[in-house]
This record gives structure tokens, sequence and C-alpha cells, in this order.
């Protein structure tokens, strides 16, 4: 839903995607695949999330792409996002976390110098664009296919600009931080990060990141 929308192609490069010529293009095929995916349906959540419809949906972007003659870097970037990602969830929530727990991090005395210069260098390099930014775009928006899009999450309108600030801006960062790193570098961060999360949210939960390596 979200690259069929009229308030996000400006950012497209924030997740990215920036294939300009193509952009109109693959805009309008989004479009048209929302409305298969919902089928009538008035709300996201009524819809169908069984895994051959996921499956089918992933195809149909994968072949507008391609039809909207993407470029390579643009494929790629797609691709991560349509990839089936074991525990994309958690991932994503941990991706989240270490994000909320930044400050502390860069106050911790047990966190080497070059690693919080490490990274700095990451939170500068995804935080082009302020979270109240993004929400402001998606909810003052008044074409007629962003209020259809916003009223299909209507408890929560502003679902998509969270998308983009609490999940794939904050696992792309973490991605490029833990690239920049070496082992035992990350092993440490591991360990304080590790630390901090339970103490912020009472769960001694593994919040392993091996998956975003690769």
């Amino acid at each position: 839903m979200l690259l069929s929308t009229d308030w996000f192609p400006p950012f497209w490069s924030l997740i990215g995607i920036d294939s300009e010529p193509a952009k109109q293009c693959f805009q309008k095929g989004c479009r048209h695949i929302v409305l298969q995916v919902m089928g009538g349906a008035s709300n996201y959540y009524f819809i169908s999330f069984a895994s051959d419809r996921v499956d089918q949906t992933r195809q149909s972007l994968r072949m507008l792409a391609k039809n909207c003659k993407f470029k390579e870097d643009a494929v790629r970037a797609l691709e991560a996002l349509l990839a089936n990602v074991p525990n994309r969830d958690e991932l994503g929530k941990t991706a989240w976390l270490i994000r909320y727990v930044h400050a502390e991090m860069m106050t911790a005395a047990n966190i080497d110098p070059p690693i919080k210069v490490l990274l700095e260098d990451a939170r500068k390099n995804f935080s082009v664009m302020h979270d109240l930014q993004l929400q402001e775009a998606c909810l003052q928006s008044r074409s007629s296919w962003d209020r259809y899009i916003r009223n299909l999450t209507p408890e929560i309108p502003e679902s998509l600009a969270n998308l983009v600030s609490e999940d794939l801006l904050s696992t792309s960062e973490l991605k490029y931080l833990l690239k920049q790193l070496t082992p035992m570098q990350r092993d440490r961060l591991h360990a304080r990060f590790r630390a901090l999360a339970t103490a912020r949210t009472g769960l001694n939960l593994e919040r392993d990141w091996a998956a975003l390596l690769s």
C-alpha cells in the first residue's frame, strides 16, 4: 500500500527505491494490486493473510517492477522488502528497540568509543526525515486515494508512516551498523544492548540479529 500513495513518492529513496522514471508506472500498478488484495473489504485487517495470497502479491509486485523497468538497484531494494525473512516482525522490533536505547548506549561507560562513533554515524545516515514529518505528510494528504488508504486502518491512519520510521528505516539502520562493526564489536554491543533492552522492557529475550548480517 505504501508505494501506491500520493504522499510517499518524494521519500521513496528513504527505503532504497529511487527509480524516478518508473515511479508513476509502479504507483499506478500498486493501486491495482491494492484493490485486488482488498477485494472490496473496508478494513485492511479483514483481508486474507494466507501464504498463497501473500506469495501471489509478492509475485505481482516483482512483475510490476519488471514491466515498469526498474533499475537494478531499485529491484534489489524492492526484493529486500518483499523477501520472506524468518522472524521479520521480531527483527523489526529489535531494530526499533536499538533506536529506542540509542541515547543510553551513547553514554554507556562500557561501550567503546569506536563503537559509539559508528552508532552515531548510523543514526545520522538514517535520520534524514523526522518521524513527525512523515506522519504529517501521511495524515495531511488530501488526495482521494490517500484518504481511502488511511480509512483501511481507521484506528491508526498514520500506520504507513509508522511502518517507514519504526520498521523499515530502523531495520536498515541496524543492518548498516552491523556491517561496519567487527565481530568482536558486534558481540560487545549485543551484550550491552540486551542488558539495556531487558532493563527497559522487563523481558530477558535473546534479541538475536544474526539474520540482519546476510
